[in-house]
């Protein structure tokens, strides 16, 4: 469906307060009884992130080509959300929103729409947005630092490692710079970029930094506060699996396997990773002070819809991700069947830590603690496209609504009927789909106004440096994303 729709005004960003927190409401019970328990606040604190991780591919969430025994331990000794929603279709934009709990438009991360009847190839759009967070801007691990926890950050990913800004906050930090040598960054030492061909060998780095986190929880397991963030990278493409776990031969035959099953494969060395993981954790910290959030930056696209890999979609395939949380104050093996957006980890950290008082007076996201019925009303908001789109995503009232702004096109989905969002209904149900794009474009509207805000806000320290641009686009033609 092509139709014009008339840009609404943005309303001021206290709009955002109704458009995206939930209403306060009484504390939900799951299959289980009461979701919270009263037990002191978690004093340590791992944020698990597996990079173009999808939430269907896990066992616990229903996967039977294989199991992934030690994320479903995880999920039995936790609160699993079944509907967990990132914030955009790639890492830096996604990432972004989760520290910051502010959606990527907010912080300069997407790419800058052209004016009706414009175009320009991906290249000069990619150009036009920042790649590091505004200056000024709070992340987890700033508030968590500054409220006495001891933090460590292990990151796969080139795309975070190039910029200061995800290293603000950190004690130690630790990357690999190449495929067998994990570093701890040293601020007297030049930073050493992740340029090398990252996603080749992903699970080697994995592995080392799963390692390097085993070493350092040991030596400050025992602090009083704790922080760390892992960010594991195995599942990225080119699916390449280590001969453990590649695909089995089929009745002795050996075919080549497709690239949903490579993906399967590095799902499984993942699994094994976590295992090591939790392993370190209740070895050296133990369950009874520990809170572990695990999930992913975005899904994948294994051919629904026509399409590969991320970036260029906001899909279930590629927005649908993981979310377990295990805390000493939430129940164990509940399942929570309600949309939630990955904006609410951060405040959702701070209220199982007992600093919510520290969250930032303007984030968008709320806390999901306390749970809020099932049946509590929430509309979610997405956005932050890689190839020069600008689409965004609206789910509301059990329908979802894709609007590329570019070329003017909306695609209308019944989510009941059609989880998988396979048939448009935007031709048959024109009302809803122009009122559900009108209050997309109005979403939006109050986000880039907000944007330039902060931008008039911070002035020139919110420039991005020629050698923060150069940094970026070698960070990602080590991903894949730029040719050489």
């Amino acid at each position: 469906m092509k139709r014009r729709y008339i840009l609404i005004a943005a309303a001021g960003i206290a709009i955002l307060g109704c458009l995206f927190f939930w209403a306060r409401g009484p504390g939900a019970t799951g299959r289980g009884g009461s979701t919270t328990k009263a037990k002191p606040p978690a004093t340590a604190v791992f944020l698990i992130v597996v990079d173009t991780l999808r939430a269907d591919r896990l066992s616990c969430y229903g996967y039977g080509a294989h199991r992934t025994v030690n994320i479903d331990r995880l999920a039995d000794r936790g609160v699993t959300f079944d509907r967990l929603q990132s914030a955009a279709s790639w890492t830096t934009p996604s990432m972004g929103a989760m520290l910051t709990s502010l959606f990527p438009t907010q912080l300069g991360l997407v790419e800058i729409p052209a004016r009706p009847g414009e175009t320009f190839e991906w290249r000069q759009k990619r150009g036009q947005r920042s790649h590091v967070l505004p200056a000024r801007t709070r992340t987890l691990g700033m508030v968590l630092h500054d409220a006495g926890f001891y933090t460590g950050g292990f990151v796969n990913q080139p795309a975070l490692n190039f910029a200061t800004c995800y290293r603000l906050g950190f004690d130690d930090w630790y990357w690999p710079v190449g495929p067998n040598q994990i570093e701890k960054y040293d601020p007297t030492q030049r930073f050493t970029p992740q340029e090398w061909p990252s996603t080749r060998y992903a699970d080697v780095s994995d592995w080392g930094l799963v390692g390097q986190f085993d070493g350092w929880l040991e030596q400050h397991g025992g602090e009083e506060r704790l922080f760390a963030w892992i960010h594991l990278l195995t599942p990225h493409r080119p699916y390449e699996p280590a001969e453990k776990y590649a695909p089995a031969p089929v009745d002795g035959v050996t075919e080549k396997p497709t690239a949903s099953q490579r993906y399967d494969g590095e799902v499984r060395a993942i699994d094994d990773m976590i295992g090591k993981i939790v392993g370190s954790i209740e070895r050296h910290v133990g369950w009874d002070r520990s809170l572990i959030v695990f999930t992913s930056d975005h899904g994948e696209a294994l051919g629904e819809h026509g399409m590969t890999e991320h970036g260029h979609s906001l899909h279930r395939e590629v927005v649908h991700i993981p979310l377990i949380v295990v805390s000493p104050s939430l129940s164990a093996g509940e399942r929570m069947d309600r949309l939630v957006s990955a904006v609410d980890l951060f405040p959702t950290i701070l209220a199982l830590t007992g600093e919510s008082a520290r969250a930032p007076s303007d984030i968008v996201g709320t806390s999901l603690i306390p749970l809020i019925d099932k049946d509590a009303h929430r509309m979610l908001y997405m956005e932050g496209m890689l190839y020069g789109s600008t689409e965004r995503a609206i789910v509301d009232q059990g329908y979802k609504l894709l609007y590329d702004q570019q070329g003017d096109v909306c695609s209308l989905f019944d989510l009941t009927a059609d989880p998988e969002e396979t048939v448009d209904l935007a031709t048959q149900q024109t009302q809803r789909a122009a009122m559900m794009c009108a209050k997309a474009q109005e979403i939006y509207g109050t986000l880039l106004e907000d944007h330039w805000k902060r931008r008039a806000r911070a002035g020139q320290e919110g420039v991005e440096s020629d050698e923060d641009r150069q940094r970026a686009m070698e960070a990602l033609r080590s991903l894949g994303y730029v040719d050489d």
